[in-house]
């Protein structure tokens, strides 16, 4: 679809004109695009997405890779968006003051819009969205991930930061969640964080983060095909039990603790391999620690995969594996290898910890960065015999099959239908 200015007409069924969604969100997310082509096919209301930079569609630079790329699947078709002016001095998707625009309120009037819907709070951009809705008496809508986990660096500077700044942060979210009508919560931890921050939970509408499942869920001569190709691309035998970690090989994501726990029970089961899907600044030091564990030809590193290939690589594993720190807010990878039908190993910092993973039915958790507890739940993996490892691989699918790109748009589908109708009310 073109990405020109839309302009301020719309559809009519029955006599009366459809509402209209307006959603802003910092740039096109390959995780994003199969929710927004869902809304677009809602026939109750019409949406329109606008971003704020072109960042993942042309060539681009991005911090955790450690290198350019571009995604290789279409992250606009099937929807309408456009993109708004970005005035910031320096433009940069990570960065809060690396989007701004001129005038919100004159964007949200020009497209005429009956309710908006803002990504998150991480750039000036998303605040000039809620206050221009606020001022308009437009029905706002808030969808972010964060949660209470997250830990402050430790020392002097931090310390002082943390007497400075959390008093007033406490304000400032109180002061911005007043404006929202309703908040769209990913998961059990951000409905505690709004909760916090005293958000009741009338305002509080489940809409968990969620994959298109059926991407990831390979039909079985598919899956064969892909896990057999990779394994013998890799040298890994096809009746080894494969731990894969899907992520950026960055501090936080904290690759050496597979590491580790994995040179421990390598020792103790010739069947274990551990595959990095991924790339990332830390690699170098990671493949130096490899070979002084001498298990190069038990350990191995993909590099970076886009997207069109990454289902494949899931069907090269046996067991998903998630070890970040708590500012990983949820950790969609594991949807994705759960709908791939892996068992999932994930640290208790990961946002998605305790709405996913059910110890002992699906897969295990293990407190962050205790690398003992990491190796006995791999330990405990392997030593499932291979009908309790497929049933683990059933028990993920089942689960995952209740968090659906559908059911988000069902969510916010009602929260239009609700608010809409009851516009101009304050929030309760």
């Amino acid at each position: 679809m073109s990405a020109a200015p839309a302009v301020a007409h719309r559809a009519v069924r029955s006599g009366a004109p459809r509402p209209r969604l307006v959603i802003f969100t910092t740039h096109p997310i390959q995780y994003q695009a199969p929710l927004f082509r869902e809304l677009a096919s809602r026939e109750s209301f019409e949406t329109i997405v606008l971003f704020g930079s072109r960042h993942g569609l042309d060539v681009s630079l991005d911090r955790g890779f450690g290198a350019t790329f571009q995604w290789d699947i279409p992250l606009l078709e099937g929807y309408e968006h456009e993109f708004v002016e970005n005035v910031a001095s320096t433009p940069d998707v990570d960065s809060f003051t690396g989007i701004r625009v001129n005038d919100a309120r004159g964007l949200l009037q020009r497209l005429d819009a009956s309710a908006v819907l803002v990504l998150g709070w991480q750039a000036i951009a998303h605040l000039q969205f809620m206050r221009a809705a606020r001022a308009l008496g437009i029905p706002l809508f808030i969808r972010g991930e964060s949660n209470l986990l997250r830990r402050l660096p430790r020392g002097p500077k931090a310390l002082l930061r943390s007497i400075l700044w959390l008093p007033v942060r406490e304000l400032l979210y109180r002061a911005m969640f007043s404006a929202a009508q309703e908040f769209l919560v990913i998961g059990t931890r951000n409905a505690e964080f709004y909760r916090h921050f005293g958000v009741p939970d009338a305002r509080l509408r489940w809409a968990p983060y969620a994959v298109d499942n059926a991407r990831f869920a390979l039909e079985p001569s598919a899956r064969a095909a892909a896990r057999g190709s990779h394994r013998d691309a890799l040298g890994i035998a096809a009746d080894a039990i494969a731990f894969i970690v899907p992520a950026k090989i960055i501090e936080r994501k904290r690759p050496f603790d597979a590491l580790a726990a994995f040179a421990t029970v390598a020792a103790e089961d010739p069947r274990a391999h551990l595959i990095y899907l991924g790339d990332g600044p830390e690699r170098a030091r990671l493949e130096t620690a490899i070979r002084a564990h001498r298990l190069s030809e038990r350990v191995s590193i993909t590099g970076f995969v886009n997207q069109r290939a990454i289902p494949g690589w899931y069907a090269t594993g046996d067991c998903v594996m998630l070890l970040s720190d708590s500012r990983e807010t949820w950790g969609l990878a594991i949807n994705e290898g759960m709908a791939g039908g892996l068992a999932p190993i994930v640290s208790d910092a990961v946002g998605c910890a305790p709405d996913l993973v059910r110890p002992g039915e699906n897969g295990f958790t293990y407190p962050l960065g205790d690398v003992g507890a990491l190796a006995a739940a791999m330990r405990s993996y392997l030593a499932l015999s291979d009908a309790e490892r497929a049933a683990m691989a059933l028990r993920s699918r089942e689960i995952i099959a209740g968090y659906t790109v559908a059911g988000v748009a069902d969510a916010i589908a009602a929260a239009v239908a609700d608010r809409v109708a009851t516009r101009g009310a304050s929030p309760r």
